[in-house]
């Protein structure tokens, strides 16, 4: 665990505008995490692995070369969105975020029911968490 949020951390820092790593370096931190997400019934290696790929989702070549081709992936990132962990749903949908800032990835995103996903997340949380709305109505918004 301690691991997983070391990495975490690292990748806060790993940004478009100041890289720390090089591509190839992305791409075997996101094949290694990606199965880490339905893999575990752990609630905080799951939540943990979501903020991993959330940071690494910044990155636009990442995005379309890796995150939009991969299926399985995708669907892991929709199934996610019905999770009852607050946590966890909301990194997952900074992830939709990211991702759909990149155009060239909005339609693998919108090959899936995610919109549909996104609206119940939003009308689940409703006025009671507001940071949650929020983060929905604009992943929403961006695709």
């Amino acid at each position: 665990m301690n691991a997983i949020s070391a990495v975490t951390n690292i990748l806060y820092y790993d940004t478009p505008q100041t890289p720390l790593f090089e591509i190839e370096v992305r791409q075997k931190v996101f094949y290694t995490f990606k199965n880490y997400l339905l893999a575990t019934q752990n609630e905080e290696i799951q939540i943990e692995t979501v903020r991993v790929l959330s940071n690494l989702s910044r990155h636009r070549e990442l995005s379309a070369a890796e995150f939009s081709k991969e299926d399985e992936f995708l669907g892991m990132l929709v199934v996610v969105l019905d999770h009852t962990v607050r946590d966890l749903v909301f990194y997952s949908v900074g992830i939709i975020i990211n991702m759909s800032l990149h155009e060239e990835v909005r339609p693998a995103l919108l090959k899936l029911p995610v919109v549909d996903k996104l609206i119940d997340v939003l009308r689940d949380a409703n006025l009671e968490d507001m940071d949650l709305a929020r983060v929905s109505a604009k992943a929403i918004h961006n695709l």
